[in-house]
């Protein structure tokens, strides 16, 4: 089991749990009409949609602003994903058959 996750203290209440939101961006799609459109805010995580075990598919990239996305160097399709504050650290959780993992980075 993944030790990151089951040690977290978990307040009772009317605290709840989500999933930040997400969308692949396509080939023929404008990077910031699509962000308007879908209603995405800065910052948020682009990812490629390859899961090929190659360093490639392990990168990630956190976008401030507009002006990040122009520069970002990411062939279509990928992922873009709300990002959430987690106190300055960024949370990667890995599932491959019977193993399982979290990694962590720290901005």
């Amino acid at each position: 089991m993944l030790d990151v996750l089951t040690s977290m203290k978990i307040p009772q209440g009317n605290q709840t749990f989500g999933v930040p939101n997400q969308r692949v961006l396509e080939e023929s799609e404008n990077l910031v009409d699509s962000i308007e459109e879908i209603g995405f805010k800065f910052s948020f995580i682009a990812k490629p949609m390859s899961v090929n075990g190659s360093t490639k598919s392990h990168e990630r990239f956190l976008v401030f602003s507009e002006n990040g996305l122009k520069k970002l160097k990411l062939k279509k399709p990928f992922v873009m994903q709300e990002s959430v504050n987690h106190g300055g650290v960024i949370f990667k959780v890995v599932f491959t058959w019977s193993f399982d993992t979290c990694f962590t980075v720290k901005l």
